[in-house]
């Protein structure tokens, strides 16, 4: 009898459907890169609306650290290769260029992932531009009412 088994197989399917969707809709972008290179091995479909290039564009080699705002190229590139060096999972935030030449401020959260054909990096970014805003915002008004 395989019933069992087919229903078994069933709600794996459906299992992993509902988690690709998942992943797919989430408003932040599920990536996963090669350590040495800084190149995309997958980014999910967000990636697109975030920053305004095609997900092609995105498995570009470079294409990270090429989009990085400059004045946070170097500090980001640095911080997460140490890091990496180091074997530990981080967070950090930085700026990206958006397609339109806009700025997007983001925060990384990667972890190192050990597999048997070596490491690999895992990580979600999430837009925290408008949070950014609101605290430039408040600081300006505290230093108005202190003024």
């Amino acid at each position: 009898d395989i019933t069992e088994r087919k229903r078994s197989e069933q709600l794996v399917l459906e299992s992993e459907r509902r988690y690709r969707m998942l992943a797919e809709r989430a408003q932040v972008v599920l990536w996963e890169a090669d350590p040495k290179t800084f190149m995309f091995t997958y980014v999910s479909e967000f990636a697109e609306s975030l920053l305004g290039y095609s997900r092609s564009r995105w498995y570009e080699p470079g294409f990270w650290a090429s989009h990085l705002h400059p004045d946070d190229r170097d500090k980001a590139v640095s911080f997460c290769l140490s890091h990496i060096n180091a074997g530990e999972d981080h967070r950090f935030e930085y700026r990206m260029i958006r397609a339109d030449g806009s700025i997007v401020w983001l925060e990384d959260v990667v972890t190192i992932v050990k597999e048997p054909a070596g490491i690999a990096l895992r990580g979600v970014m999430v837009d925290i531009t408008e949070r950014k805003r609101a605290d430039a915002q408040l600081r300006t008004s505290e230093i108005r009412n202190r003024a």
